[in-house]
């Protein structure tokens, strides 16, 4: 089975639409977020889930002290990667709240890793390098996602990904 793996950045809506396009026309997708696991830790130690400052703060916090002591955002992106690979069903990837570090890493150790970028009006820059940006508000955007996605996914051998 070809599989990907992507970066996904940009407006939020955008990223919302992207991925509902892609469940629209069947593609199986797996999408995952290390900030998840932390609001995960969050409500076993009492939070009661209002997404305010004081959990913004705590969830930034708590992200901070597990990078430096576990170097946790990749150690969680290398162990989802590694259930991504082995799992029949998912093709695509998604990876939410990548950082440089991690971009730089993931485009130098998995040959079906890309980033993509989705730009609006409120949204139009990014501090990483993409190596697609499609634009949210055009009029094409399902389109633009599925002509990508297909040519990614038609770029891929069946054989393992990860160098």
């Amino acid at each position: 089975m070809k599989k990907i793996v992507v970066s996904l950045n940009g407006d939020p809506k955008g990223k919302a639409e992207f991925i509902h396009t892609l469940k629209n026309k069947g593609y199986w997708c797996w999408n995952i977020n290390h900030r998840n696991v932390l609001s995960m830790s969050a409500y076993r130690m009492g939070w009661l889930g209002s997404r305010d400052q004081k959990y913004y703060t705590f969830i930034d916090e708590v992200n901070k002290l597990a990078n430096e002591h576990f170097d946790f955002e990749m150690w969680y992106i290398n162990h989802m990667v590694e259930r991504f690979d082995v799992n029949r069903k998912a093709e695509i990837m998604i990876i939410h709240n990548c950082n440089e570090n991690n971009h730089k890493y993931l485009l130098g150790n998995l040959i079906n890793y890309y980033s993509i970028f989705v730009k609006s009006e409120s949204c139009l820059d990014s501090e990483l390098e993409h190596s697609h940006i499609i634009n949210y508000y055009g009029s094409d955007f399902p389109e633009t996602v599925l002509k990508t996605i297909d040519e990614m996914l038609e770029m891929q051998s069946e054989e393992e990904y990860i160098e």
